[in-house]
This record gives structure tokens, sequence and C-alpha cells, in this order.
């Protein structure tokens, strides 16, 4: 699977290198992933996580989805080690959890999680 976050990219090859790359925070306790199989680039899973919380973008050719969380307002994210801001709405927010269930049934499967609840965008 191919991989990038605030440090590049890189080949995953097995669960143990996912789990190793999915846990590292370079900058503000946070990370930005996204994961495909294609060169073209879809399906792709997307993940914005800072401290304890993410959020998990699914998109693919036939649509695009967002992780369905209780939270209220705006959070910060970061896109960047350079601390650049994304803003997201808090009702897409979950626990950091889903992080590593998301990315290992994508790993696993190449289609959408179905551990995530979705919405669709």
């Amino acid at each position: 699977m191919y991989a990038t976050d605030f440090d590049g990219e890189v080949l995953i090859s097995d669960e143990e290198a996912l789990d190793k790359f999915i846990a590292k925070r370079p900058a503000f306790n946070a990370n930005s992933f996204s994961f495909t199989f294609a060169e073209e680039g879809f399906p792709q899973l997307n993940i914005f996580v800072r401290d304890e919380r993410c959020v998990i973008y699914y998109m693919a050719v036939d649509g695009n989805y967002v992780s369905k969380g209780m939270g209220e307002g705006v959070e910060k994210f970061y896109d960047n080690k350079l601390g650049e801001e994304v803003p997201l709405s808090g009702n897409c927010v979950v626990n950091d959890e889903m992080l590593a269930a998301a990315s290992r049934a994508f790993f696993k499967t190449r289609v959408r999680p179905n551990c995530v609840e979705w919405e669709v965008l």
C-alpha cells in the first residue's frame, strides 16, 4: 500500500509496518495520512489525527465519505510540519482508535472500511 504523511511517501508491506507508520506524530502531536493502492489514487483513505482525535475520509470513483462523529464546533488539525492548520467540523471527529481500525481494514480489503460510521460528502 502506498502511504504518505508529514514525512513523505513510503510503501507499506505488512500490518506491523502499518502500525509503526500510523503511530508517528512528528509535529503538534499530529499527522496527516493518505493511503492508496492504485497509481491513479483511488480508492483512497485520508486521515487527519491530532492527540486522541481524528477525521477519516474515504474517496472513491463512486463517491466520497467522511467519518461521522459526535462532536460540535470546529476542531483544528494540521496538514504538515509547518503548522498549516486544517479546520474540520467537530461532527466528523472520532476517537483515534478508529485510525488503526480503519487503516488496517483498508489495508486488508482495499475498500471502504465497515468499522467507521460514514456520511456521504
